[in-house]
């Protein structure tokens, strides 16, 4: 792998992640796939050759050490990092459990964290995307537990774009709306979140995954060299709707 052109994205196996490693193989650069389901990146990715297929689990730090290391002992460390892998729990205050809320604080801040965190030990320059949720601004009475995670990633994005500028490291969220994919068709069987999150959108259509990989693209991109410490909505309007 040529250093200059590989990116590396999480939840690579499905949804966003997965449209986001097509879109960055279609810019030329070489993509390190990682997904906790080793039979979702085979499926998507085995046949293609500029895709390094790396099952891992984000939520265990020694996995994640261990893979940073093989990365740079193959002169593989990436220069652009999207960290799309999160999971959804819904469910009222006194109707989720404790395990539920530790579980998204793991995948959806912990993980991003420590992906975040081993990576920028190697990189020396670079950019980093981090997938929120509109989630994050609009509550629902089920969805708390979840858009407090993704506000916790929005207040991740800006300080370590702050913590990490002297090292010529860019850092960004974008935040999507209802989106097609298999983890937001959970969502929307919850009528509160659907009423809240889907049904209110301005455009008459609903998004897709490509639509989310666009914008992570562009704020990768050296288009985007004088943005950081953002996040860019990409919600068909639905936070403007009143």
């Amino acid at each position: 792998m040529n250093t200059n052109t590989v990116a590396l994205v999480t939840g690579a196996g499905s949804g966003i992640g997965a449209a986001t490693t097509l879109r960055l193989l279609d810019d030329g650069r070489q993509v390190v796939a990682i997904d906790r389901d080793e039979e979702a990146l085979h499926a998507h990715w085995n046949d293609e050759p500029a895709v390094l297929l790396t099952p891992l689990d984000i939520t265990d730090e020694t996995q994640v050490e261990k893979c940073f290391e093989d990365l740079a002992s193959r002169g593989a460390i990436p220069d652009r990092v999207v960290n799309a892998a999160g999971i959804y729990r819904s469910g009222s205050v006194g109707m989720t459990s404790p395990d539920d809320v530790d579980l998204l604080w793991r995948v959806n801040v912990h993980g991003t964290y420590l992906v975040t965190a081993h990576a920028t030990r190697h990189m020396t320059r670079g950019a980093i995307v981090n997938i929120s949720s509109t989630a994050a601004f609009l509550a629902t009475e089920t969805n708390w537990a979840y858009g407090t995670t993704k506000g916790a990633i929005n207040s991740l994005t800006s300080g370590l774009a702050v913590s990490l500028a002297p090292r010529n490291i860019r850092v960004n969220a974008v935040a999507p709306g209802p989106i097609a994919t298999p983890m937001a068709d959970v969502a929307t069987r919850d009528p509160a979140y659907a009423e809240r999150m889907h049904d209110r959108v301005a455009r008459p259509t609903r998004g897709t995954p490509e639509d989310i990989a666009d914008a992570a693209a562009f704020l990768l991109s050296d288009r985007a060299r004088w943005i950081t410490g953002q996040t860019l909505v990409v919600d068909g309007g639905l936070t403007v709707v009143r």
